[in-house]
């Protein structure tokens, strides 16, 4: 036969696309079938409607179509009978008789003629009518209106369909001719092949079609123990023991002889008459001999088979009870982390559908968490991994998971992997109490502000991370009315908004930490559930209110049954709606602070004792760290206080400042006026006694440049300006001093040299200022070596921080007016004004600096500056800006 390949065609009336084959035989007829393929079609459009046939002309026209037209079925029988056509386009509605559906049937009746397509088209396509039309032996059906390219379309598929099957046709006629010269060769090979069935070790027969055994070979003789003429000629449900295995038999044969079609029958019993039945495997299937069906029976003795397979059955049973019952759950997981099969347990634990949250939880956890994947499937390790998981009702179960490959035949890589999960929630249950009590402890700690504490309490109690109730309220004493105030309120409104919630969660895998963090981003919101009793408030001398009994009793409080305890109220019960409850006292150093009520509205889990006593530990840490925030608001409005109370001080020790500079400044510029006053009156009383008066006006000139100094450096210490901060090279500053006063010091036989660090990165400072500063250490310096000495400018890196040093080999500095040093006015210079160290010091306060000065009597001085090496000029003006001067 030739050989199938694919084309594409049209199905149906849908228009949707499917495969067809192709009919292929040798190299020339494959080419005949090609040159027909591409030869004009001929069409017969059958139709008594005018505008029918016109239209379905006009759409073929053009397209490799040769277009022939019949208005009455009997004259399209007539030219089908007379002419080829390559396909027939018939109008289902066609009047008179022979009608649409009667053409067909007839078409399809004429061997010669049933290869022609036949496509139908009609107006309306009814269930029945559509029906009809595949039963009369229609190829195609085609409603309108339809599309213009759909008709051409489907014509082509049918066109070469038809030829193909035309092909197909004549291709067997011709093996038919060939077949027939071949007869005898088929006697000599159907004798060879008995003798070739006789010498096969399978048990075979041929029956007729009423189930009379023909034929059998030594095997089933041998396995019936039965002399051949004790068979041959006999029923073969006879040699069943059983009545319902020969009917079943019976019901094989029926569809194997007159259907023609194979069936298979396994694991039949008593097909033996001796002392123990064997199981066997039972084939039947039609064939023909001499043109007469008949049936062949292969019979395969599988009994040791069956019972092993049997007893694997048994051991399989007691495998799948053994893991069924463990208390473990079993799931077998694909490459792509889907898992194909599960155990009892896990259906318990996660749920038997993919949609149900665990599942879900589960199969996330799996994609989520890509550590295992390598190891096991492409190195064929086993990993152990330990989960939080979210159940059903929202709470967290912590399991511990072995992912183990299938090893897969042949060496392969692994397909498949058995995750083998164990619960171990109880066994971390109270190691996870004591360290979720210390985690929860130091996050309360962490939190002063009183309404971000609240919230942080109440999400520790809901949270499935920690307490895990589903709504939780804090109520606080007000000790000014002695009424418990409700707070705070945290959990969901609604089941729906629980579960979605839950289902959030679990998915993210957030802690509670991270919540506890976004907690403190956000902007602070009261929570939905809060508006329910927000303003609420119970009085302490009315212990009918079970949160007043409570607090009052210093003991928890557990509700079983809301409805039917006399502990609560009809108010509460309608406020509240929880069935079932647990109330906690918040007590710190034996006072009872509030009140924290939970419950398990949405979950229905049941408050059980080790749920009170967790609550309870709970709540003398919250007891404490209510405590601490309270403390620490009074503590904050006492330094406020404080703090206004300073800035009032502040106010009257500038006041007292400037006036004492006043008093100073007064003091100082008294005695150089008077000398200038003096000098100048001398010279009105002898202007022209000019070398007199030259050096009188000298004398006022060094006295008007000592005022000048003065008045200067009142001006810097008294007002100051914030520091213009540029990323700068101390190191070229204190050169440029250096270099800038080396004349000056050498004059004063003064040795001066420079160390610099050049590895110094640059430092954020006021460039002028930083000048002021070194140029008044250096005069301070050379103002202590009248008589000269040694003088060294040092720079360094000190960690983060970059050092200046300026040592002098002067007089020193007496230990007794060493804290004096940097106080406005001080001085031990004749000509000093006691401003040049306050105002040095100002200036490196300013830059977020500090100085330091050691030093020895007689032995020499050193002033250390330590400026940081990154600092916002921002930080540095509000530095300058709230520490304010003296002068100010």
């Amino acid at each position: 036969m030739p050989s199938r390949k694919a084309s594409w065609a049209v199905e149906g009336s849908s228009g949707r696309l499917e495969r067809v084959p192709d009919c292929v035989g040798s190299a020339d007829e494959g080419t005949a079938v090609a040159e027909a393929e591409r030869s004009t079609a001929r069409v017969l459009i059958v139709a008594d409607d005018e505008e029918l046939r016109g239209f379905a002309e006009r759409l073929l026209s053009g397209s490799h179509f040769a277009i022939h037209s019949a208005t009455s079925g009997a004259n399209a029988l007539e030219l089908a009978s007379r002419e080829s056509f390559d396909l027939i386009l018939v109008d289902l509605d066609l009047k008179g008789q022979p009608d649409g559906l009667s053409i067909c049937r007839e078409l399809k009746g004429t061997p010669r003629l049933a290869w022609m397509p036949v496509m139908f088209l009609t107006g309306a396509a009814g269930g029945d009518l559509v029906g009809k039309a595949f039963e009369a032996g229609a190829d195609e059906f085609l409603v309108k209106p339809f599309k213009p390219d759909e008709l051409a379309v489907r014509a082509r598929v049918l066109v070469r369909k038809g030829r193909e099957e035309r092909w197909l046709v004549e291709r067997a006629r011709k093996l038919a001719e060939k077949i027939a010269e071949r007869d005898d060769e088929l006697d000599d090979l159907r004798r060879f092949a008995q003798d070739i069935v006789s010498s096969l070790p399978s048990a075979l027969m041929v029956l007729d079609s009423e189930g009379t055994i023909l034929f059998v070979n030594g095997p089933l003789l041998d396995l019936l123990q039965a002399e051949r003429r004790d068979v041959v000629g006999r029923k073969i449900t006879e040699f069943f023991s059983a009545a319902d295995l020969s009917e079943m038999i019976g019901k094989a044969l029926e569809a194997a002889g007159r259907e023609g079609q194979p069936s298979r029958l396994r694991r039949v019993s008593g097909i033996s008459r001796g002392k123990q039945d064997r199981i066997c495997d039972l084939t039947v299937a039609p064939i023909d001999y001499a043109g007469v069906r008949q049936v062949l029976v292969v019979v395969e003795d599988v009994t040791d088979q069956a019972r092993a397979e049997s007893a694997v059955e048994t051991e399989r049973a007691k495998l799948n009870d053994v893991v069924n019952a463990m208390n473990a759950a079993l799931c077998l997981i694909d490459r792509d982390r889907r898992v194909l099969w599960k155990n009892r347990t896990f259906d318990l634990w996660f749920g038997e559908a993919r949609d149900q949250p665990g599942f879900h939880a589960f199969r996330q956890r799996l994609s989520q968490d890509d550590s295992w994947y390598q190891p096991v499937f492409g190195q064929g390790q086993v990993r152990h991994l330990t989960w939080q998981v979210f159940t059903a009702l929202g709470q967290p179960r912590h399991f511990t998971n072995i992912i183990a490959p299938v090893k897969s035949e042949g060496g392969r890589p692994a397909d498949q992997a058995l995750v083998l999960t164990q619960d171990v929630s109880d066994q971390e249950s109270h190691i996870e109490q004591l360290t979720l009590l210390r985690e929860l402890s130091q996050l309360l700690r962490g939190t002063l502000e009183a309404e971000r504490l609240n919230h942080v309490i109440l999400l520790c109690v809901t949270a499935g991370h920690a307490l895990g109730f589903n709504r939780a309220f804090l109520f606080k004493r007000n000790r000014e009315t002695n009424a418990l105030e409700a707070q705070m309120a945290v959990g969901p409104t609604s089941r729906e908004e629980a579960f979605r919630i839950w289902g959030e969660l679990s998915s993210q895998g957030r802690s509670l930490s991270d919540l506890v963090a976004e907690l403190s981003r956000k902007p602070h919101e009261m929570p939905p559930l809060f508006r329910q009793v927000a303003g609420l408030s119970y009085p302490l001398d009315d212990p009918s209110e079970i949160v007043v009994r409570t607090a009052l009793e210093k003991r928890p409080q557990v509700v079983t049954d809301a409805s039917r305890d006399e502990r609560v109220t009809e108010d509460f019960r309608r406020r509240f709606g929880a069935q079932e409850f647990v109330a906690v006292p918040l007590i710190a150093k034996g006072v009872v602070g509030g009140v924290i009520l939970a419950d398990n509205s949405y979950s229905g889990r049941p408050i059980t004792e080790d749920h009170v006593k967790l609550l309870s530990l709970f709540a003398a840490q919250a007891a404490l760290a209510i405590e601490n925030a309270d403390t620490y608001e009074e503590l904050q409005m006492r330094v406020s206080q404080l703090h206004s109370a300073q800035d009032k001080i502040v106010h009257a020790e500038k006041l007292a400042a400037v006036g004492k500079m006043a008093a100073h400044v007064a003091h100082e510029i008294r005695n150089p006026l008077a000398t200038i006053g003096g000098f100048a009156r001398s010279i009105l009383k002898h202007p022209e006694n000019v070398e007199r008066v030259k050096r009188n006006v000298q004398i006022i000139a060094e006295e008007s440049a000592r005022l000048e100094n003065m008045l200067k450096g009142v001006m810097d210490f008294s007002r100051p300006s914030a520091p213009v901060l540029k990323t700068v090279d101390l190191n070229a500053i204190a050169e440029r001093c250096f270099r800038t006063h080396s004349e000056r010091l050498a004059g004063r036989n003064i040795h001066a040299d420079l160390d610099l660090d050049h590895s110094l990165p640059e430092v954020p400072v006021d460039e002028n200022q930083m000048v002021q500063v070194i140029t008044n250490l250096l005069h301070n310096s050379a103002d202590s070596m009248p008589n000269g000495g040694a003088l060294t400018v040092r720079t360094k890196r000190m960690g983060e921080e970059a050092m200046l040093q300026v040592t002098d080999t002067g007089s020193g500095i007496p230990a007794e007016i060493m804290d004096r040093l940097f106080s406005p006015f001080f001085t031990t210079k004749a000509n000093g004004t006691g401003l040049g160290l306050a105002v040095t010091r100002k200036i490196v306060d300013d830059h977020g600096g500090r100085i330091d000065v050691r030093s020895q009597v007689g032995q020499g001085t050193t002033f250390t500056v330590f400026l940081p090496l990154q600092r916002s000029a921002k930080g540095l003006a509000a530095r300058v800006a709230e520490g304010g001067t003296a002068g100010n």
